[in-house]
């Protein structure tokens, strides 16, 4: 066994517009970079040299919960020193805390040379979330530690279902303000019209049906968000105007990555993705907000071991 193991996980996009809570898929950048060691002392250290002021207390932190909980379903006689290079602004709706989960439960099972299968890993990450957030949602997590494009059947046991990745390029744009989860989901209401439920989920299954059908334009047709962009966009300045503007290009479809403040776009080629990002750019720097804009497709990468 060894004493350390580098590891790196992706960022994530959720909801997709048309899969609320369900939906996620990995991004091709950015990664985020993290060290596990065993130590012989049995507790948990946390180290973070990314200037985001996480906590430290392993109790308080999303990594440090995750550590624990191995450590105590293993009933190992050894500690773990857990160091965290984190590129993903918490708040920033592309899956910071599904990264911090993942990542301690990925590079432990390495580690450690486990049998854990997928559905280990997945249960032990969402241990940290679940404690974090209040809740126990898999749309970050799972794509986080597998890559691709999945679907959340069930968020009690972690089932995932695997779609066909599209050929599109992916456009996200990360303005550099935080939007809390929690702050993000009181916007929504408690009772949506049975009307819209029925669309959004008519709008979800065609959106399945033209990834397996490769139909670009039926995918075109499907990225409609009436349950929690209208009330969420609120939160992002001036984005519905930048929506709309986005929108009269010739896109596959766009919307909030996750709970925001973060944006995606999925377009068909580099000319279309480069307008894009002008787009975003020229928003965000007439507010006077800083941005950073990242360009690639979805990844089928997920968690990986990084060579030391």
């Amino acid at each position: 066994m060894t004493d350390s193991i580098t590891i790196s996980v992706p960022a994530t996009v959720a909801n997709v517009t048309v899969g609320f809570d369900i939906l996620g898929f990995a991004l091709e950048k950015p990664r985020e970079l993290f060290t596990l060691n065993k130590i012989a002392e049995k507790t948990v250290r946390i180290i973070h040299r990314d200037g985001f002021e996480l906590p430290v207390d392993p109790k308080k932190n999303i990594s440090g919960i995750v550590l624990h909980k191995i450590l105590e379903e293993g009933g190992f006689e050894f500690g773990f020193e857990f160091i965290a290079e984190k590129k993903i602004m918490p708040g920033s709706g592309l899956g910071s805390s599904a990264a911090s989960a993942v990542a301690p439960a990925y590079a432990a099972s390495q580690l450690l040379k486990t049998s854990w299968n997928q559905q280990t890993i997945l249960q032990f990450a969402m241990s940290g979330e679940q404690a974090v957030s209040g809740a126990r949602h898999a749309d970050n997590i799972a794509p986080c530690l597998c890559g691709g494009l999945v679907l959340v059947r069930n968020h009690e046991t972690v089932s995932i279902e695997f779609l066909p990745i599209p050929d599109v390029l992916v456009t996200v744009a990360h303005p550099q303000i935080e939007v809390k989860t929690s702050a993000s989901r009181a916007t929504l209401p408690k009772v949506y019209p049975l009307g819209m439920v029925t669309r959004s989920t008519a709008r979800l299954g065609s959106f399945v049906s033209a990834l397996y059908r490769k139909n670009m334009e039926d995918l075109k047709r499907t990225m409609i968000d009436e349950l929690a962009e209208p009330h969420r966009i609120q939160l992002i300045p001036q984005g519905d105007k930048l929506l709309q503007i986005i929108r009269k290009e010739d896109i596959i479809g766009a919307g909030i990555a996750g709970s925001g403040p973060s944006l995606f776009c999925w377009s068909q080629n580099m000319e279309t993705a480069n307008t894009v990002e002008g787009i975003f750019q020229s928003h965000f720097e007439r507010l006077s907000i800083p941005v950073k804009i990242y360009t690639g497709h979805i990844s089928s990468e997920g968690a990986k071991t990084e060579i030391a």
